[in-house]
């Protein structure tokens, strides 16, 4: 009989078809042959990059893997870290799973979690984390948070976990640094991409298709960017006047932008958008992002880290992004390119320093020669079942 993993993520949004970790790690190990289960809470994205309900209780996702869905109880209204989950020791009790990961401890529902594994032989459990200093103790308050309860939750789970994971190297510190955890017990397990996207994103005939819809001639510059476009990547913004600027200077440049905006920036997002040299394709699908970004000449994130930074080192594409602490594990030397203030200066002449003499074609071929495979899920798959496999 095929060992059970359970997938437990109750802080985040997991959405059916999306390019997370929380989706795609449980897919890898379905593939492995594992039998897979997800408890999730009822929040999902939808299309507009707003968030959503779904109310179905349990169904199995076109991926194999048998999706559990519990209604929460929040303590603070509009807060998602306060809030319970009504019958979680039942489900997981019912479930009987030899292994658990568990995605993101911030939450008031890991006492059942515990309860299960103190009580059960064999039991193994794996821990991840998704915060670190750029989405989380950014604020008094929040780093009080942080440093009291959520620390005292990771103490909980110290005992009966076999690893804590930070899904960055910056995540990773974030452990030892606000939780307080041994080094012995922490470690990376990167995000990564889908091996089945990648493979269809890097045939030719998918980039020549894509590259001939949006290029103006043949020799043009295309440049990509994307994902949800809300108030922390307004940069976006400020790349798109850029790109207009440049335009307007004779470069062979175009810029195409996918993604849901939102709120107040969606205006903005739209008059820029018809501009000569930007194109906005607005929401596509995660099966067709991958197409978009192996298109790309280069690859420009002026805003906060997405999940499409590594994906974009798994489709090997040159990229320009934003300097971060804690996000080394995709530098390779030449495949990246900082911005520091994200000023439209600064931006525009990061992109005239890349596009002249041999920066670009250099960059390229640092990207073309890294070891893409280990941001790949079936990778990041294998690695945590050789760690449940400990003892």
């Amino acid at each position: 009989m095929n060992k059970k993993i359970l997938h437990i993520s109750l802080q985040g949004k997991v959405t059916d078809g999306w390019n997370y970790q929380d989706n795609l790690l449980p897919k890898y190990h379905s593939k492995d042959g594992y039998d897979v289960s997800i408890i999730t809470s009822q929040y999902v994205h939808s299309t507009d990059g707003t968030i959503t309900v779904d109310g179905r209780s349990e169904y199995v996702n076109n991926d194999g893997v048998k999706i559990i869905r519990l209604k929460a109880f929040k303590l603070i209204p509009g807060n998602n870290n306060f809030q319970l989950f009504l019958g979680l020791k039942k489900i997981i009790t019912k479930e009987k799973p030899d292994y658990i990961f568990l995605h993101g401890f911030q939450g008031l529902n890991i006492g059942s979690i515990i309860n299960y594994v103190k009580n059960t032989n064999g039991i193994k459990l794996l821990v991840d984390n998704h915060a670190d200093y750029s989405n989380s103790a950014r604020t008094k308050i929040s780093w009080a948070i942080h440093k009291l309860l959520w620390r005292k939750q990771a103490k909980r789970l110290l005992k009966y976990t076999n690893k804590f994971y930070g899904v960055t190297p910056g995540r990773v510190s974030f452990l030892s640094e606000l939780y307080d955890l041994p080094e012995h017990k922490i470690g990376l397990l990167p995000l990564a991409a889908d091996d089945e996207l990648v493979e269809a994103a890097l045939s030719p005939s998918f980039k020549n298709k894509y590259q001939k819809h949006f290029k103006d001639n043949k020799n043009q510059l295309l440049i990509v960017t994307g994902g949800k476009i809300d108030h922390h990547k307004r940069q976006i913004l400020t790349l798109m006047q850029v790109i207009d600027e440049l335009g307007k200077e004779n470069y062979n440049v175009k810029l195409v932008v996918f993604g849901p905006a939102i709120g107040s920036i969606k205006e903005n997002i739209n008059k820029l958008s018809k501009k000569k040299h930007i194109n906005y394709v607005g929401w596509v699908s995660p099966r067709e992002s991958y197409f978009y970004l192996s298109m790309a000449d280069l690859v420009v994130f002026p805003g906060r880290h997405s999940v499409f930074w590594e994906i974009c080192v798994a489709l090997m594409r040159p990229m320009l992004v934003k300097q971060w602490h804690g996000h080394e594990n995709i530098d390779y030397n030449g495949n990246i390119k900082y911005i520091y203030n994200d000023s439209f200066e600064e931006i525009k002449w990061n992109l005239k320093n890349i596009l002249k003499d041999n920066t670009l074609l250099e960059m390229k071929r640092v990207a073309a020669n890294v070891p893409n495979h280990i941001f790949l899920y079936s990778y990041v798959a294998k690695s945590t079942i050789e760690q449940f496999n400990k003892s």
